[in-house]
């Protein structure tokens, strides 16, 4: 669901500049399934009050449809962000190089095409296995879930989901713990019909990977 906040300036802050960019009926994600599919996206800075001026820059001062006093309202915003960066110490540099360091540790992209990075042996191959279908399979296979109204036809279509997550429940056993943090993300990424199944892939894989405040953070923010 879009993010819905008012417009309101409390000191010098990276919520307040966020309330004001959704003031100005840009769609921003910031907390649910739909973030990433929608921005593409996420490497314009290592921290979300980074990621959130870069946005503002590239994406909305850009746009020839916003007014000019909106615009110029952005740029206020946008200079609050950096200064209060600048006060709490914050890089604000797009870290090109550390994102390309990254990208070479990516085991798969995931439907968010950020990429998740796993440890992986490669004396061993222990660590990641990819999914059995593509990203584009997945997909798929979700979409007829989703779409399904009719609840006698749903166990059916439900069989190749399950299918994978045995596949999943064969890696973890096999220690290769990145398979099923690959499907939780792609799970969550789709959306709240398969938070039940996110609840039983992704703390666990969190947790095997010993990533315990990741484990605890998709628990709270799906319940």
């Amino acid at each position: 669901a879009n993010v819905d906040c008012e417009f309101r300036i409390e000191g010098c802050n990276l919520f307040s500049a966020v309330r004001y960019v959704v003031s100005v009926r840009c769609t921003v994600y910031l907390s649910n399934s739909e973030t990433l599919l929608t921005l593409g996206t996420f490497t314009h800075g290592r921290n979300l009050q980074t990621w959130d001026a870069r946005f503002l820059l590239k994406n909305k001062l850009q746009d020839k449809s916003i007014k000019k006093t909106k615009r110029q309202e952005l740029e206020h915003i946008e200079s609050l962000i950096k200064n209060k960066a600048e006060e709490l110490h914050l890089d604000m540099q797009e870290p090109k190089g550390l994102i390309t360091k990254r990208n070479r540790t990516i085991n798969a992209k995931c439907f968010h095409k950020i990429g998740l990075s796993v440890p992986f042996d490669k004396s061993t191959e222990l660590g990641y296995r990819p999914l059995p279908v593509t990203d584009g399979e997945l997909r798929k296979i979700l979409d007829r879930i989703a779409a399904c109204t009719i609840e006698a036809k749903r166990p059916s279509l439900m069989e190749p989901l399950q299918e994978i997550v045995t596949y999943v429940q064969f890696a973890n056993d096999e220690c290769d713990y990145g398979m099923g943090l690959e499907l939780g993300l792609d799970l969550f990424m789709h959306g709240d019909q398969f938070h039940s199944l996110v609840l039983t892939l992704l703390p666990l894989a969190y947790e095997l990977l010993y990533r315990d405040e990741y484990a605890r953070i998709i628990k709270e923010h799906v319940n």
